[in-house]
């Protein structure tokens, strides 16, 4: 009894630092979509550019985040295309499109009168922010639409 007792209370530690490291505001903004289900699709375009590093100056910077449900707005044929290493300078234009510099938040965004990593204005085409994630280096705003 006392054996189990003592593996439960370890999975329930070690349940509860996974939970924190992956969701924590001291998380960096990578290891947050890592530790994100519904932005996996997201998290393997961004690898596919190089990372967040590869097309962000500097910290902090919010990302608007399209839910894999979201993606499943592009065919898995575009996206295979993008991830091409001949079309790299396309995927990080589009993903350039959904990281604004500094800590915005969704009232800011809706605000308008901001702009995209690229320096274009932000357009979010009718897409909707459903979640604020903070994390150490920027926000994660999750989106219903790719921009």
């Amino acid at each position: 009894m006392k054996k189990n007792v003592l593996k439960f209370s370890l999975l329930f530690i070690l349940v509860g630092t996974l939970n924190f490291s992956c969701s924590s505001p001291a998380a960096s903004l990578m290891s947050t979509l890592g530790g994100t289900p519904e932005l996996s699709g997201l998290t393997g375009l961004l690898k596919g550019a190089g990372g967040l590093g590869n097309l962000v100056g500097k910290d902090p910077f919010t990302l608007l985040a399209p839910s894999n449900d979201a993606l499943k707005g592009i065919s898995q044929d575009a996206i295979q295309n993008l991830l091409k290493p001949e079309n790299r300078s396309q995927l990080e234009g589009l993903l350039k499109k959904h990281i604004v510099p500094g800590k915005v938040t969704p009232d800011q965004i809706n605000a308008g009168g901001l702009k995209d990593a690229a320096g274009n204005a932000l357009n979010l085409n009718g897409a909707k922010i459903s979640k604020s994630v903070p994390t150490k280096n920027g926000l994660i705003q999750i989106i219903d639409k790719v921009l």
